[in-house]
């Protein structure tokens, strides 16, 4: 396991290019490192998103009430010593509350658990996908990538708990899958690629899973393609990471 002080300087950007090699290197061979390194992204990208918790209500409040007790008190020392102590075991309370409430509201994908969405899909009755605003939206040049890729059906499901859609396409080597999430946020057990924008899984031998998240979203490309091509697929078929 390497240092989690390393893999946040890592994630950060902070990281010399000989170490960032380094960790990049180690990443490969340990599945926990870069488990972790999913972790803080998809963290860092949730709490990127909420603005801070406006506490200033709350420590009028407290300054008021402290102000009071320092002026009755007989020890004035030793009480403004302890109750601003008390102040800001207050403040890192709901500093990190709040973090901890963003976090739990974010939810996740492993791309492991996928084998069962697919196999499951496949005793559904998928509808013959349409041209609309939806799979424009997705495809980042609709008309240009529609002469590449060929819609063939699109199957709703459930994923989390939360309604889900996946596409079937075709190109000249075959079929893949787009699974469109709504409000995941991190990938569990997938590894992150240079950039940090899009995320390698495995859902069954021989078949791969390329993930990456957009606005309100994640969208996860499956095909028995390698990882190079599927992300090359994504990069320029589809919608660009946010």
């Amino acid at each position: 396991m390497i240092e989690l002080s390393k893999l946040h300087a890592y994630v950060d950007g902070e990281l010399s290019d000989s170490e960032c090699r380094e960790v990049e290197s180690r990443l490969a061979g340990c599945s926990t490192s870069r488990a972790e390194v999913t972790s803080i992204i998809g963290l860092k990208s949730t709490l990127k998103g909420h603005s801070e918790v406006d506490c200033s209500d709350v420590w009028a409040s407290c300054k008021t009430r402290l102000d009071a007790i320092d002026r009755v008190a007989k020890s004035g020392n030793f009480i403004t010593r302890y109750s601003w102590g008390f102040v800001t075991a207050v403040a890192l309370i709901m500093v990190i509350g709040g973090g901890y409430a963003r976090h739990a509201q974010a939810s996740s994908v492993d791309s492991s658990s996928l084998a069962g969405v697919f196999a499951g899909s496949r005793s559904q009755s998928p509808e013959k996908v349409s041209r609309d605003a939806q799979l424009d939206k997705l495809l980042r040049y609709a008309d240009r990538n529609l002469n590449a890729l060929k819609p063939v059906s699109v199957t709703n499901m459930s994923i989390n708990g939360l309604p889900s859609r996946r596409y079937d396409f075709e190109d000249g080597k075959g079929r893949m899958s787009l699974l469109e999430l709504p409000r995941i946020t991190s990938f569990d057990g997938m590894a992150p690629n240079a950039d940090g924008k899009y995320f390698y899984g495995q859902i069954e031998p021989g078949t791969m899973a390329v993930g990456w998240r957009v606005q309100g979203a994640a969208l996860i490309l499956v095909g028995s393609r390698d990882y190079a091509e599927l992300e090359k697929i994504a990069r320029s078929s589809f919608m660009l990471p946010e």
